[in-house]
């Protein structure tokens, strides 16, 4: 399992370690009262845990191989352009660090999970 292999890596100090928390509560707020013996449940379970995170994934991939191109392919004569676009504007703050959108999705994704977890844990508190 590839989530295993991430969080095994993670050495203390590094951004992994977050990462990796991030990971393993979501992952055991989904398998929460899953029985864990029973296949199907396990599978959904996962299933649940993993779809909301490949559209995400994608546009990780997506945007690291496009800013690749643009630190490492970029023509010569064009780098000053390219450092000065990169080095003095807030072009990569925009393209990067503005995705306030997905930020809000991600804490309404917590907030349904704990949803989820508390009614599975404790179903007579609703």
């Amino acid at each position: 399992m590839i989530i295993a292999m991430g969080s095994a890596r993670a050495l203390p100090g590094r951004r992994e370690n977050l990462i990796s928390a991030a990971i393993g509560y979501f992952l055991g707020r989904r398998l929460a009262g899953v029985d864990l013996s029973d296949y199907i449940a396990v599978r959904a379970a996962l299933d649940a845990f993993e779809a909301p995170r490949k559209p995400h994934t994608a546009r990780q991939v997506q945007q690291a191989w496009m800013l690749g191109q643009v630190f490492h392919h970029a023509p010569a004569p064009l780098r000053p352009a390219r450092d000065a676009l990169l080095d003095r504007t807030p072009f990569l703050q925009k393209v990067i660090g503005d995705s306030s959108g997905e930020i809000l999705a991600q804490l309404t994704a917590l907030d349904e999970t704990e949803h989820r977890f508390t009614a599975v844990r404790m179903p007579n508190a609703q």
